[in-house]
């Protein structure tokens, strides 16, 4: 897990998710997810819209391959693709750190600091569904940021289209 200091700016934060982004494009799914907190599964995540379904490498890449669903019937023609520089432009628009004066209805402000929601950049092996360059899909990329003992780490929630 890669830990953030406790005062980490919303760049820092960013910037993880951009280099966490990478990994995931580059298919190393297990790294990806060694670089997040793996602890409990919140009730807002990934167990209340894929039930059983705490990530792992294959769920992870079928999130993304399947376009948000668990569903291996639905094809697998997606990657995620790493923030470009072309990309980030587009990309930056589209991602937010909303740090919360209140907790999240089921999770405690001891715990959790921030949301964080973006829209992935996708290809895709189906030439009909070609992503330009500088695209960014509707495929969303929800994380927490979670304290954790010496300071901050994300938490993935859920991957689903908004």
């Amino acid at each position: 897990m890669i830990i953030l200091p406790t005062d980490a700016t919303d760049e820092q934060i960013k910037q993880l998710v951009i280099d966490w982004i990478a990994v995931v494009a580059q298919e190393r799914y297990e790294e990806a997810l060694a670089m997040l907190y793996q602890g409990n599964i919140n009730p807002y995540g990934s167990e209340r819209f894929y039930p059983g379904a705490r990530f792992t490498p294959e769920k992870l890449q079928l999130a993304i391959a399947s376009y948000g669903s668990l569903d291996p019937e639905l094809g697998h023609c997606y990657r995620a693709a790493p923030v470009t520089p072309l990309r980030f432009e587009v990309f930056s628009d589209y991602f937010r750190v909303e740090r919360q004066a209140e907790p999240w209805e089921g999770l405690s402000s001891e715990n959790y600091l921030a949301e964080l929601r973006c829209d992935l950049p996708l290809t895709s092996t189906d030439p009909h569904e070609a992503f330009a360059d500088d695209a960014i899909s509707d495929l969303t990329l929800q994380m927490y940021v979670r304290r954790v003992p010496n300071g901050l780490a994300l938490e993935l929630s859920m991957i689903h289209c908004m």
